[in-house]
């Protein structure tokens, strides 16, 4: 990701991707903000991460319109 690197001592940083996800604060519906921006759901020893989370279902549609 372009806002979320790794240093040369494997150590990762995000104070970037808070700044950005500040920045476009609007573009967010208020509960996806409060989720991106709360730090405690990028650590791995915070109960509230996503670590180890499974994806059960994903469902991708792409409307057609026009000429193909």
């Amino acid at each position: 990701m372009e806002h979320i690197f790794r240093d040369e001592r494997g150590v990762v940083h995000l104070d970037s991707y808070f700044t950005y996800v500040e920045s476009v604060k609007e573009r967010f519906p208020p509960h996806v903000y409060a989720f991106a921006s709360d730090s405690k759901h990028y650590s791995l020893h915070d109960h509230a991460s996503l670590y180890d989370a499974w994806l059960d279902y994903l469902h991708i549609i792409e409307p057609a319109e026009g000429e193909k």
